[in-house]
């Protein structure tokens, strides 16, 4: 989680993340609506590309706690399409927002969505400039040497595998 913009479309639950980089926006606005709008917003930027991030915990819920969880998991399939997508533990991607946004901008949009981790984290990166570009630059020599570049910058090729409820659409 290297990038330099994180935006959040996040559930009306998400704590209130401190730190000179973050700002949190209560939308009054519904999730899907939030998401599709930011979405758009990214797709129409060339400079930018999205890698997803959901919370793990997604893939453990069930209608009987979680009401609408289902209907979740197909909308939002449905609106990230192609997009690499790598799951996080919340506690996690929580922690690691708090520290990035004493170096980075974190955007955070609160939905009304009341369905636990459903937040959907989205960091950009520029679409020319991926791991490999990096490691071509930092380990010239090395470079000719090793078939994945990516693993000298210890970031790997993209996203990895993503095996939770959305496991349809794998992204390397």
């Amino acid at each position: 989680m290297g990038d330099c913009v994180w935006i959040v479309v996040a559930d009306s639950a998400y704590p209130v993340l401190d730190g000179v980089g973050i700002e949190t926006i209560m939308t009054g606005t519904g999730h899907f609506e939030v998401l599709e709008k930011t979405l758009r917003a990214i797709a129409e930027c060339k400079h930018n590309r999205a890698r997803v991030f959901l919370n793990s915990e997604l893939k453990l819920l069930s209608e009987t706690g979680s009401a609408g969880v289902t209907a979740y998991r197909q909308k939002v399939n449905q609106l990230l399409g192609d997009l690499s997508i790598c799951e996080v533990d919340h506690e996690e991607i929580i922690s690691k927002l708090s520290k990035r946004g004493r170096m980075v901008r974190v955007l955070i949009f609160k939905s009304t969505i009341s369905i636990p981790y459903t937040s959907v984290h989205l960091a950009l990166n520029c679409p020319d400039w991926d791991p490999d570009s990096e490691a071509r630059l930092r380990y010239p020599k090395q470079a000719s040497r090793i078939s994945d570049l990516s693993s000298l910058t210890g970031r790997g090729t993209g996203a990895p595998r993503f095996s939770g409820p959305f496991s349809a659409r794998r992204n390397s």
